[in-house]
């Protein structure tokens, strides 16, 4: 198999549903060894598993945030297979940093968040890798608040007790 063939494979079983892939390993391997959400997601996050990756990337939504919110982040592995690069979401074995943690924290499942204005450092490592990200934190102020009138459907659950 060359390296076109195994971009294709890559590509094809990223488009396959779970059920599918349930189907496919109990076929080839005898037995469900695995629940199909599980084949399915180990699929999709770890395509290039043994394989070590060449750099990493952080995939952080926006390079600002507002204070008082969260975010979650991955880490992308970039992976040379032949002449082609393949992304693929690292799951685990990746710690978070934050700079300044006053300005935003940073835990080791991706969760970002800010806490008050300014600009911090967050960086990621995973093995020998290390990546950096700046990121802004802005001041949040509420400028309007606008209050929907109900539908019809809200005001008749609400009558049965059942809330909006």
């Amino acid at each position: 198999m060359d390296n076109h063939d195994v971009m294709a494979l890559t590509r094809f079983l990223q488009t396959l549903d779970e059920d599918t892939i349930a189907s496919i390993l109990q076929e080839k391997l005898g037995k469900n060894l695995v629940p199909a959400k599980e084949a399915q997601k180990h699929l999709k996050t770890n395509l290039v598993d043994g394989i070590n990756p060449t750099a990493i990337e952080l995939a952080l939504p926006s390079s600002a945030i507002s204070q008082g919110l969260a975010t979650k982040v991955s880490v992308n592995g970039i992976y040379q297979i032949g002449d082609g690069e393949v992304r693929s979401i690292i799951a685990k074995g990746i710690s978070f940093r934050s700079s300044d943690h006053s300005i935003a924290t940073a835990s080791n499942n991706g969760k970002i968040t800010a806490h008050n204005e300014g600009m911090v450092e967050i960086s990621t490592k995973y093995g020998r890798f290390v990546t950096r990200y700046a990121l802004k934190v802005t001041h949040t102020t509420l400028t309007k608040i606008e209050i929907a009138k109900p539908t019809l459907a809200q005001l008749t659950r609400l009558a049965h007790g059942d809330g909006i």
